[in-house]
């Protein structure tokens, strides 16, 4: 999986389609908040539903249902009530976001 294009196709549509998406995506990659604060953050589950699917449509492509689990290549799971996200897309996500802040 090349994870620095997935990063780069979400990070750039999503500042086209709606730039909270990369918001939402930072905290789920942080890994610090469980999904209910994340929603409460956003005042919206429909906003952060958004954001993964506007992720997983960028990493597997449109028409992809399910999100595959990360032994498959799945770029994140929840367990619970926390994420857990792909070291690659993890790694990849942070270089971009501290490119785009520098």
């Amino acid at each position: 999986m090349d994870w620095i294009s997935a990063v780069e196709t979400v990070i750039e549509t999503a500042n086209q389609r709606n730039p909270q998406y990369v918001d939402v995506i930072d905290d789920i990659v942080a890994g610090r908040l469980h999904a209910g604060a994340i929603e409460a953050k956003y005042g919206s589950k429909d906003l952060v539903v958004s954001a993964l699917s506007h992720v997983t449509r960028a990493v597997h492509g449109i028409g992809s249902g399910a999100v595959r689990p990360l032994a498959d290549g799945g770029w994140y799971e929840r367990d619970g009530d926390r994420y857990e996200v792909a070291p690659g897309l993890r790694d990849a996500w942070w270089a971009a976001r501290n490119r785009v802040s520098a």
